[in-house]
Formats: structure tokens, C-alpha cells, sequence
């Protein structure tokens, strides 16, 4: 019996009566034949009564239409629909939470009491401060300088050839007494070229050197026989240089043991104070000390001449003649005092 308790379910419940009949018809009706094809498979095969009945010659086909199933029927089940009612939910209420404020205690600072410092007394030691006692400063003597210039003249009337140079005269200045000078020492060059000595005149201090390079093809060979300085550097040839340190002051003749055109006159002197005349003569030397002393002039070609300097003035204006005596290479022999060989020289 079907009870209709809503009747505002009417409109659906057929349609869903329908369809579960439909599906358990469908589901029955599956199941029969899968028992039938079951069932006629395990019935056991009879073999055949040759002698009852007779043999019957039949074709594949009608083997096929000879056999004749007979068909089951099966009885519709009638399932009564099952009819749900509706879930009614009932919806959920949440509950407001209801939070307490949390009251903060106040936090009550205690006052820190800060204990008195008390200072001690700081006692400071005197300072005993020794009394300076300044040295006394001996000022230097100021020295006063002076200065002497001039003119000088060469007198060539002695000799055939008036070939002297006035630019190799050479001009010193020596103060007297027994004051010892610092005199700066210093390295020179006398090349050997084209066979001759460049330059062949020198002025220098004691204990100053002199470098003898070589820049001829030809081998030289250059001494010295003058007391005091002699000296002898052998034979070498063009990129070579020997040297030798004059420690006598005076006046140094420089020959060449091969060459006997090739001599250098060098003249050590024993103070800083000295000069070469220019080509017109003139010569002039500042920075003097102004004191007494003698000025001296020397030609290697003439005689040595000379004034004395009193330092009564600051400037002294002096001019002189040099009387030249001798040619420009003398005669001299050789380092082993011997004649030298006739040459192209």
C-alpha cells in the first residue's frame, strides 16, 4: 500500500516508481539469461541412438535452425518504491564570544636614591722647574768677499810662429797665510783624438782625476815624467780608458809615448779660486775672500807672472801681459828618456 503523506510529492514519486521498475526489470531480466546460458552448458551431451533412429544427413545450417529454444519467461518483480523524506537541517547558530578586557596593573617605578659622591682632594706636588741656561751663540765673522776682473795681453814677439791661444791663459787666485782650504775634488776628461790631446790645457785641484779615453783606431800610449806626478798608463786602444789622480800640486807636461806631437799641459792648483781668460782676454773671478793674497797668471807657452792683493778694496780691476817663450810642443823624449822614432807626426 502506498501512502502519500505530502501531497506536493505526487508530481515526482511516479517518475521514480518508473524508473526503479525499469531497472530492476532490466536487472531481472539479465540475470535469466545468464542462468540459461549456464544451465544449457552444464547439461551433460547424449550420444546419439544409431539404432532407434536413423541417420538423418543434415547440413551446418540446418543444424543451426533444428535446434528450437524455447523462451523463458520470467514473472515481473513489483518492488514498492521506498520514499525518503527530506533532511531538514537546522542551521547553526554560532555563539558570540565574549572577550573580558584585561585591566593592566600599573607599574608603579620605585625612586632610585643615588648615594652623595664625595671628592676627594686631589694634592697636586710642585713643579720644580730647573733654570735654562741658554748657551751663548757665537755668531760666525761675517766674511766679506771681493771680486777681481781684468784684461790680460799676449806677447808673442819671442817666437816664429805667434800661434798662442789668449783662452788658454789661465788665471788663480791664492790667499795667503796658512789657512788650509777645502778644496773640492773632481773627475776630468782629456779625450785622445785624431791624435791629440782635447783639451790640451787644464786647470784643476789636488787629489783631483783625470780620465784619458781613447777614440783613435791607433794605439796611444800616455805618461808622464814631471816629479811628483809621473805616471805612465801603457799601451790601449780606441774604446779604452785609463785614468790617473794628481796628488802634488804644480805644473804637469802629458805626452804620448807613440805620438811625439801629442802633449797636454795640466796645472794642479791648491785652491778653488781660479778661471780661464775668454777670447778677447777678459777674465774675471767673484766670491773671493776678501782677504790679502796673491792673483797669479800662467800661459803653458809663457812665464807664470803674479800681484799681490792686499784686500783694501771689495773690487781690484787688474790687467796684465804674458810674455810667451816657448812653441807648442817642445822637444822631449820619450818615457825611457830616449829620442823617438821618425814619424808622419
Amino acid at each position: 500500500m502506498m501512502i502519500f503523506q505530502n501531497p506536493k510529492k505526487m508530481s515526482f514519486q511516479p517518475m521514480l516508481v518508473r524508473t526503479l521498475l525499469f531497472t530492476c526489470l532490466f536487472l531481472l531480466l539479465t540475470a535469466c539469461g545468464q542462468h540459461s546460458i549456464k544451465t544449457k552448458n552444464q547439461q551433460p551431451k547424449q550420444e546419439p541412438n544409431t539404432e532407434m533412429q536413423p541417420a538423418i544427413d543434415l547440413t551446418e545450417k540446418d543444424k543451426v535452425h533444428s535446434v528450437v529454444t524455447e523462451p523463458v519467461v520470467t514473472e515481473p518483480v513489483v518492488t514498492e518504491p521506498v520514499v525518503t523524506e527530506p533532511v531538514v537541517t537546522e542551521p547553526v547558530v554560532a555563539k558570540p564570544v565574549v572577550t573580558e578586557p584585561v585591566v593592566a596593573e600599573p607599574v608603579v617605578a620605585k625612586p632610585v636614591v643615588a648615594e652623595p659622591v664625595v671628592a676627594k682632594p686631589v694634592v697636586t706636588e710642585p713643579v720644580v722647574t730647573e733654570p735654562v741656561v741658554a748657551e751663548p751663540v757665537v755668531a760666525e765673522p761675517v766674511v766679506e768677499q771681493m771680486s777681481i776682473s781684468g784684461r790680460i795681453n799676449l806677447n808673442q814677439s819671442k817666437i816664429r810662429r805667434t800661434n798662442a791661444e789668449i783662452n788658454k791663459t789661465v788665471v788663480y787666485f791664492q790667499p795667503s797665510g796658512d789657512n788650509k782650504l777645502q778644496l773640492p775634488t773632481k773627475t776630468h776628461t782629456i779625450v785622445t783624438e785624431n791624435k791629440r790631446f782635447k783639451p790640451d790645457v787644464l786647470a784643476i785641484t789636488r787629489g783631483s782625476t783625470v780620465q784619458f779615453p781613447v777614440k783613435d783606431t791607433i794605439l796611444h800610449n800616455v805618461f808622464s815624467v814631471t816629479p811628483g806626478n809621473s805616471f805612465d798608463l801603457g799601451l790601449y786602444s780606441q774604446g779604452t780608458s785609463k785614468d790617473h789622480v794628481f796628488k802634488d800640486s804644480g805644473i804637469v807636461y802629458v805626452h804620448c809615448n807613440v805620438h811625439h806631437n801629442m802633449q797636454a799641459d795640466v796645472i794642479v792648483l791648491d785652491t778653488p779660486y781660479f778661471t780661464y781668460a775668454d777670447s778677447d782676454g777678459r777674465y774675471h773671478l767673484a766670491g773671493l775672500p776678501q782677504t790679502a793674497g796673491r792673483l797669479s797668471f800662467w800661459h803653458p807657452r809663457g812665464e807664470q807672472i803674479s800681484a799681490n792683493i792686499n784686500a783694501a778694496n771689495s773690487v781690484y780691476e787688474i790687467d796684465k801681459t804674458v810674455q810667451i817663450t816657448r812653441p807648442k810642443v817642445p822637444k822631449h823624449s820619450n818615457k825611457f828618456g830616449k829620442s823617438y822614432r821618425p814619424s808622419r807626426d
